[in-house]
């Protein structure tokens, strides 16, 4: 093992004498070395301690723990905090263990003295584990006051550790050590597992060279340390979510987490329990409280993907949230503060929604700190032969291939084409190309040989919608209204095809107002109810009649809860089963309730006058 001694020509005579020193205590089987003027940069540091101390006894001390540990491949020792500076901003291999006296400072002003030197260990080196030393009790430094506890603190921060140096010998040093650099270890795994994990998922690099995606690269590098809040738009597969990440990446909120969601991919009622969270029983199903997307955000960043798809009482909350800092969950009273940084999405025009009453003008303002807009693949076609030679890499190591190349007519073939699918199409595309094409070279032919053919059908129907949103409802519907007169138009038997609910149908049928035509070309009714539905419903509504009658006579309203607990016997039994059997019972007859009322606008008057939530269903109809 060689130790080596950093100083300067003025300290050349004390660091010979040390050396001296060294050899005795250190022991003659270790090569000694003085460093002159920091002409370091020839010698290969590896595993090695680095020593900050400028007292020859204190240094040899640890110097004789570092051999005797038998933990280190070299020993560095610096004499002075500007040699240590000058050290730490030339090599660029971390210690793999640092120590610092805190005499290294002014004795009355410790703190601000080692602050920066400690600071800069840590971010040249932010695996290496620092040991600070003191002595706390050492009458000579009873004037300094607080200073050394508040770097002491400093220390605890940043999960290093201080010991004080009259209690330590040099087997207490050696354990010292042992420890560290098992924790020392740990960090570093944990960043290779980081590594591991970023190779495999990708690291969301954003490439291009192109004047658009430079200005955007521009634009999150001004922003990422700010707390701003960030709106950006684009086509599907322009790499919205890179963006985000990229901001999150660059930001103070780095090391938290970084939760997407994803508004379009929820159902409209779940979409409250999913970024709020729920409390248990909040509703049926609701077995266990859970923690919601927001939460699970605070003090990071949440990604809002395709906001313009969310509902507008979600929209509400959202911008309660922006507004204060303070969200409920459902089925909750309580007030929870959270902290997060939140960035915003969509592919929609969104002032086109927002004068349609889509979106809500005021949360949009909220949002719209700062705009970013991606532009189509289409209109950047020179960042395509980065993209390729990037995707082209990436896949062929995730299929275990050769490497191949494009050559410069196939990269032009595909500069021509429109990528309406932009990146996503561009990447499965490659992948297929990667994956059927033998040769080494991909060339133009291979390009539109692989292009999907016979589109001319999909591309008709395709340019018959001006969004995905106008997309999308036209074809829940045709499927929708397809499942009811598969069924007769039975509801029951179309929610069971469907696998939903029967109330999620019912607002299918009123969103897009689908009715059954007959073959003069009249309307028949929105849904069919067959006798046997009608006359169970018709017994379940002449039953709640029956109970307001017996026993709420007197009460102005009546709510859901108070009739179960009547519903299964007048006496008191299990409120719970009660509830949940009363509640499976509305659930089956909700929907022929309100055909019911408005087929009867006579019966049941005490349900229409007492029932809130029935009251609810008809009112609609009946004004």
């Amino acid at each position: 093992m060689k130790l080596y001694l950093l100083t300067d020509k003025h300290s050349k005579d004390s660091i010979l004498n040390s050396i001296s020193l060294a050899q005795n205590k250190v022991t003659s089987e270790n090569e000694v070395n003085y460093i002159l003027d920091m002409d370091f940069n020839h010698i290969g540091f590896v595993n090695y301690l680095l020593i900050i101390e400028n007292d020859c006894e204190d240094y040899l001390q640890i110097a004789s723990a570092g051999v005797k540990s038998d933990l280190f491949g070299q020993i560095v020792i610096c004499d002075k905090k500007t040699t240590a500076e000058s050290f730490i901003n030339q090599i660029n291999k971390a210690p793999i263990l640092c120590t610092v006296d805190f005499k290294m400072g002014s004795a009355m002003d410790v703190f601000e003295d080692i602050k920066p030197l400690y600071l800069k260990i840590k971010l040249k080196y932010p695996d290496t584990v620092v040991i600070g030393y003191t002595n706390l009790e050492d009458p000579s430094r009873a004037e300094i006051g607080d200073q050394p506890r508040k770097l002491i603190e400093l220390f605890r921060l940043n999960r290093d550790s201080v010991y004080d140096k009259f209690e330590m010998s040099d087997v207490t040093l050696s354990n010292i050590f042992r420890d560290k650099l098992d924790i020392s270890n740990l960090y570093r795994q944990v960043n290779e597992l980081k590594k591991k994990v970023e190779n495999l998922i990708g690291t969301g690099e954003i490439i291009g060279k192109s004047n658009a995606i430079q200005k955007i690269l521009s634009t999150i590098s001004q922003i990422a340390k700010t707390e701003a809040r960030v709106f950006i738009t684009g086509e599907n597969g322009t790499g919205k979510e890179l963006v985000a990440k990229a901001i999150h990446k660059g930001s103070k909120r780095c090391t938290q987490p970084f939760i997407s969601v994803n508004c379009a991919a929820i159902p409209e009622d779940l979409i409250e329990s999913e970024l709020f969270g729920h409390e248990k029983g909040a509703f049926t199903g609701a077995i266990i409280s859970r923690i919601g997307k927001i939460e699970l955000a605070n003090n990071g960043t949440l990604f809002l993907d395709e906001i313009g798809d969310m509902s507008l009482k979600a929209q509400a909350k959202v911008l309660r949230v922006l507004e204060n800092g303070i969200l409920e969950r459902v089925g909750g009273i309580d007030s929870i503060t959270v902290d997060v940084r939140v960035i915003a999405a969509t592919n929609k025009n969104i002032s086109e929604e927002i004068t349609k009453g889509n979106f809500r003008e005021d949360l949009f303002y909220r949002l719209n700190v700062i705009l970013i807009n991606i532009p189509p693949l289409r209109e950047r076609t020179d960042d395509i032969p980065m993209l390729v030679d990037y995707l082209l890499e990436d896949m062929c190591n995730k299929n275990k291939y050769p490497l191949k190349i494009f050559s410069k007519s196939a990269i032009t073939a595909l500069q021509a084409l429109r990528w309406e699918g932009n990146i996503r199409e561009l990447k499965n595309f490659i992948e297929r190309i990667v994956i059927l094409t033998p040769e080494v070279e991909i060339t133009e032919k291979d390009i539109y040989a692989l292009l999907p053919r016979d589109n001319s059908k999909l591309d008709d129907i395709l340019n018959g919608f001006n969004s995905f949103n106008d997309f999308k409802d036209k074809m829940e519907k045709a499927f929708i209204k397809k499942q009811l007169e598969a069924n007769n138009w039975n509801i029951n038997k179309t929610a069971k095809a469907l696998f939903i609910q029967i109330r999620q149908l019912q607002s299918y049928i009123s969103k897009y107002n689908l009715v059954e035509i007959q073959e003069s070309g009249t309307a028949l009714t929105q849904y069919k109810i067959n006798d046997n539905e009608c006359s169970e419903s018709e017994r379940f509504l002449d039953k709640i009649e029956s109970i307001l009658i017996d026993h709420f006579k007197d009460d102005a309203e009546v709510t859901q809860y108070m009739i179960a607990t009547k519903f299964i016997s007048p006496k008191r039994g299990n409120n719970k089963i009660a509830r949940g059997t009363f509640n499976k019972e509305w659930m089956k007859h909700r929907l022929l309730v309100e055909q019911l009322f408005n087929d009867n606008p006579g019966k049941w008057p005490t349900i229409r006058t007492k029932c809130p939530f029935i009251k609810k269903i008809i009112f609609s109809k009946e004004k």
